[in-house]
């Protein structure tokens, strides 16, 4: 390492699955992902993504993450639920790179579309 750089270390933590909470302008959707493999990445190919009814404390994270950068309408939070505790760790916020869900990929896209109009709109009614 360089004089005057930094570096940072955080504890591994054994992972039981992780969590992708993911929001599109008010729509929110909640997915759990687990390794089929048995690997401890859990966001592999090799993992089966389940839906699950988004908890008001993962809406809660959407919702204020959606605050930070002036403002985002697209995001997503992923999580780690440590195995033995089920204590959850947020781990990151992701921009518009996520990638949607192949089984819910043309509704979100919907969802898309009708943020982007609304904003259009707005731009044009401003002026």
């Amino acid at each position: 390492m360089m004089p005057n750089e930094h570096c940072f270390a955080e504890p591994f933590i054994v992972g039981a699955c992780d969590l992708r909470i993911q929001k599109i302008g008010a729509h929110c959707r909640a997915f759990r992902r687990r390794d089929v493999a048995g690997e401890w990445k859990t966001n592999t190919g090799t993992a089966v993504m389940e839906e699950l009814a988004c908890e008001p404390r993962w809406q809660a994270w959407a919702d204020a993450a959606a605050g930070i950068f002036g403002g985002l309408d697209i995001l997503t939070v992923d999580a780690i639920v440590e195995e033995g505790t089920g204590k959850e760790w947020i781990i990151e916020v992701n921009g518009t790179s996520s990638g949607l869900h192949p089984d819910h990929a043309a509704e979100d896209n919907e969802h898309i579309a009708e943020l982007v109009l609304a904003k259009m709109n707005k731009c044009v009614a401003q002026r």
